[in-house]
């Protein structure tokens, strides 16, 4: 018989489908009219059984579906009246992602399961009574036996403290609390507050998991890139929202939550009120609501929070006060080998950051904050005169490579001795130790394109820094170190700010932001016989779902940011050795000499007032 190969290919392609798993394409296409219909004839029973079958799932998956939508309003009926624990612990709720965030651990420790019981005011079972009185500040057994209102946490650095005590409580709080006076159309909220904005927006990142894991949140919860919504099976919806330092009121509508984060870290009082912020959320929050505050402390005695710790140890009348966890005691898996613990330790300044970031114990009352944090904002809206030519550039560099991050800081000098800081590059170890080559080279390239002629640095990595800025035709200058070399750059560092002569508003709104918190971090105390210690602590700097694998940095940005103000001439009281790379011009002499302030025995230049800049 012929070939029908043209007449039939439309009618071959009809059965290339899983069904036709028997026919070829060679088949249809090479064989003869009979083989074609006989092979026709054996497919179309096929056909038939499997749209039969389809039917038949259809049906069986409609059932599904209204099966599981009955479950979980079975579920849901008997939820809203559940503790936080149970809620906390229940696979319908929290308990998936507890469990990832745990890294194979308990899904609540024995201190967690104790800060949770007090909370639901229910008995404390699971911890002594040296660790009760030592969180809670009174025996065991003495704390008031009612759910709390408003609760303050304190605890070390990476303990999981934000995604277990404000994220998931927030959303029990939504799901539980009573709502009968909430009209028709009228939605609720949850509000949360942090000193930045990527802080604030990693709670609505936590709150996405949480709805992503549950089997029954993820039926009623959805999240965008900086909120959440939660609309319960009684029709009533709730909006979690955040800010940076309250640019978003929570004084409007109904309020289920209110969250702090970091609460320490609030540093400006003139441009945010803390405490206002929280006494007018605690009026607004209903009955069954919560207001929840946590933080890694900072100094003992200064903050909103460490105030109310002191005000109210051991008492709880106005608020559930709860510190000294450390961080081991709420994230079990955390540094299992002590070397992250050790490590800290090894470095100037480690016990006070040790105890402070993994034991939650503050700095001691007497430390202060090195920088004066008003000049420190009045800098970020400072603006250089980019019409001048810079007379001298200035890059500063720190190396960390494994645990802390690499930072390179470029600083321009003008001729009207105003210093602008166009720009801070950071890179962190995320995702396993940095490679210095590829670090190195790319610090070289971006101070070679905004014409430095030197980057400044210890004397971490120093062959391998060297030779990459060799091949970008730069030199390696070794910036002072030791003790006194380093309380000289603080301190020139110091006074530039105090004279108003630093520029950050040349850099992007998050490199100068990023700063910002890093300088206003950095503290000082005052050690036997009259001298003084600058105390850099470490910071979250990433902060997952899964605490383990949080990130932390030394303020390698600030330490970058000192050597860079050195280089580029700031760095009076600190000698340079003759010969040195760096090109720094002739004295300027100011435009309006002035008398030249003291500090410590080292003298500065006082900047001139230049009508429309920087002031």
């Amino acid at each position: 018989m012929a070939s029908f190969e043209n007449q039939t290919i439309k009618e071959a392609d009809r059965y290339e489908s899983p069904e036709c798993w028997r026919l070829t394409r060679e088949q249809l296409l090479n064989g003869t009219a009979e083989d074609f219909h006989t092979l026709r004839a054996e497919v179309t029973p096929v056909q038939e059984r499997n749209a039969v079958a389809r039917k038949k799932n259809k049906v069986a998956l409609d059932f599904k579906k209204k099966l599981d939508a009955r479950i979980i309003r079975d579920r849901v009926s008997g939820s809203t009246q559940i503790t936080l624990r149970e809620f906390l612990l229940s696979e319908d709720f929290c308990a998936p992602y507890l469990r990832i965030s745990a890294n194979g651990g308990p899904l609540l420790s024995d201190v967690a399961l104790a800060i949770v019981d007090a909370i639901d005011g229910a008995p404390i079972t699971t911890i002594d009574d040296e660790t009760h009185q030592r969180i809670f500040g009174c025996p065991l057994g003495m704390l008031n036996r009612r759910r709390a209102r408003k609760y303050l946490l304190s605890a070390g650095g990476r303990s999981g403290k934000t995604s277990r005590f404000l994220a998931c409580v927030a959303v029990y709080c939504a799901w539980t609390t009573p709502l009968p006076n909430l009209a028709p159309k009228e939605g609720a909220f949850a509000f949360f507050s942090a000193p930045t904005k990527e802080v604030a927006v990693r709670i609505i990142r936590f709150i996405e998991g949480i709805f992503t894991t549950s089997p029954v949140l993820a039926q009623f919860g959805t999240a965008s890139t900086e909120s959440a919504k939660l609309v319960r099976p009684d029709g009533k919806k709730i909006v979690f929202r955040v800010s940076a330092k309250g640019k978003l009121s929570g004084r409007g509508g109904t309020c289920v939550f209110y969250g702090v984060d970091e609460s320490e870290f609030f540093l400006d009082s003139n441009s945010f009120d803390l405490e206002e912020q929280i006494k007018g959320a605690e009026q607004r929050v209903v009955p069954g609501g919560m207001v929840g505050i946590v933080s890694t402390p900072f100094i003992e005695g200064e903050g909103e929070m460490q105030r109310t710790l002191q005000r109210e140890r051991g008492k709880h009348k106005g608020a559930l006060c709860i510190e000294q966890v450390s961080t081991r005691e709420l994230n079990t898996t955390w540094d299992p080998t002590g070397e992250v613990e050790a490590d800290m330790l090894a470095k100037p300044g480690g016990d006070a950051n040790v105890r402070r970031e993994i034991y939650a114990i503050p700095f001691p009352k007497g430390t202060k904050r090195f920088f004066n944090t008003v000049k420190l904002r009045e800098a970020l809206v400072c603006l250089s005169n980019r019409a001048l030519k810079p007379i001298a550039v200035g890059a500063g560099s720190d190396l960390g490579m494994r645990r802390d991050g690499c930072a390179l800081v470029i600083a321009k000098r003008y001729q009207d001795t105003m210093i602008g800081v166009p720009r801070m590059r950071i890179e962190h170890p995320t995702d396993g130790p940095l490679v210095p080559s590829v670090v190195c080279s790319d610090f070289a390239a971006v101070a070679r394109e905004h014409g430095a002629a030197a980057v400044a640095a210890d004397g971490v990595y120093a062959e391998t820094y060297r030779e990459h800025l060799n091949h970008a035709g730069l030199a390696l200058l070794d910036a002072p170190t030791g003790r006194e070399g380093k309380i000289g750059m603080f301190t020139a560092a110091y006074q530039m700010f105090a004279d108003g002569r630093v520029c950050l508003g040349d850099m992007p709104e998050d490199e100068r932001n990023d700063l910002f918190d890093q300088l206003s971090r950095i503290t000082t105390k005052k050690l036997p016989g009259g001298s003084e210690e600058i105390i850099v602590p470490r910071r979250i700097v990433r902060t997952e779902a899964d605490a383990a694998q949080a990130t932390t940095d030394h303020c390698d940005g600030a330490a970058a940011f000192v050597i860079a103000l050195w280089a580029s001439g700031a760095g009076a009281g600190v000698i340079r050795q003759p010969g040195s790379p760096v090109s720094v011009p002739e004295q300027v002499k100011p435009v309006a000499p002035a008398a030249p302030p003291k500090v410590r025995g080292v003298s500065f230049g006082t900047a001139p007032k230049i009508k429309g800049w920087g002031r």
